[in-house]
C-alpha cells in the first residue's frame, strides 16, 4: 500500500517540508518535481563586506525553470527565516510558495536549513 499524507494550512498545500544540512559553503540545489513540472532552486550563502551584516536576499532568474535566491549575511546561530511564504512562480499550474528557516551552524560555513514548499489555488496560463 502506498503511504500518502496530505497537509493544508488555510488555503495552501504543504507540496513538501524538511530540513538538511549542507555539506560546506558551495550553492546548494533543490529539484522540485510536481506532476511531470520541475523547478530548481539554486541556494546560494554569502557574507557582505558590510559592518552592520544586515540579512539581506536576492533573486536571480536563470531560466524559466530555474531561479537563484542569494542569502546574504545569513549567519545567526539562532535563526532566520521570512516572515510570510514567498511566492516564486508556478507549477502544474499552481501558485508556488517557499518558506525557509535557516541556522548558521557556529564556527563553520555550514547551515541547516529548514523548507517548506506550498501549493495555492490554481492559475490560467501558469
Amino acid at each position: 500500500m502506498e503511504k500518502q499524507v496530505i497537509i493544508t494550512s488555510g488555503n495552501v498545500e504543504v507540496l513538501d517540508s524538511g530540513t538538511f544540512l549542507t555539506f560546506d559553503e558551495k550553492e546548494v540545489v533543490i529539484s522540485v518535481i510536481y506532476k511531470d513540472e520541475e523547478i530548481k532552486l539554486h541556494l546560494r550563502f554569502e557574507d557582505s563586506n558590510d559592518k552592520k551584516g544586515e540579512m539581506k536576499i536576492n533573486f536571480e532568474v536563470i531560466n524559466a525553470q530555474e531561479m537563484r535566491i542569494i542569502f546574504i549575511d545569513y549567519n545567526n546561530t539562532l535563526g532566520q527565516f521570512n516572515r510570510q511564504p514567498v511566492e516564486l512562480g508556478t507549477i502544474a499550474n499552481r501558485a508556488f510558495y517557499f518558506a525557509y528557516y535557516i541556522v548558521h551552524l557556529h564556527d563553520t560555513k555550514r547551515k541547516q536549513i529548514n523548507y517548506s514548499f506550498y501549493l495555492g489555488e490554481e492559475v490560467k496560463n501558469g
